[in-house]
């Protein structure tokens, strides 16, 4: 019964999305993606949807990726969310932040801490969420050790 209602509405929505193009134009510099921004196609036109912003340091590491989202009404591009990405010598860590209008800046959400393992490809994963009480992060569940795929991150290594 589940397996009936899910895929039924994944047909909806597939049938309500057939006619929407989307469309990606990318700015590299040295093999590096700088800008991505995708638009949609509508009435033969494109219009402005997202826009994403990479930044590296200087050992060609991604540091941040941040998404901004078009408004139509203003005309502008907004701040949405922003990824942070820190090394160290035992692993990276990932910081997900949201744009709050209110305070005009991001704000912690999420956070996400991989150190490697002493077994060979694997990493000890962390999850942690923002408590805006405590005004800190608090570990989610436990800490999980994981397959290490070099995939599964773009950008890092």
């Amino acid at each position: 019964m589940l397996l009936s209602i899910f895929a039924a509405a994944v047909m909806a929505f597939n049938l309500n999305t057939a006619d929407v193009k989307f469309y990606h134009n990318t700015k590299e510099e040295s093999d590096f993606v700088l800008t991505t921004t995708v638009y949609e196609e509508a009435g033969g036109l494109l219009k402005n949807r997202v826009k994403t912003q990479c930044t590296y340091d200087k050992a060609n590491q991604l540091i941040s990726k941040e998404t901004l989202r078009w408004n139509t009404v203003n005309e502008e591009w907004e701040n949405s969310y922003r990824y942070e990405f820190s090394y160290s010598d035992k692993g990276y860590t990932i910081i997900y932040a949201v744009w709050n209008k209110n305070v005009r800046q991001y704000v912690p959400a999420k956070k996400t801490e991989c150190q490697d393992s002493i077994m060979d490809d694997a990493l000890m994963v962390t999850t942690y969420q923002w408590n805006n009480q405590s005004n800190s992060y608090e570990t989610v569940g436990t800490p999980m050790l994981m397959h290490q795929d070099n995939f599964l991150y773009a950008g890092i290594k």
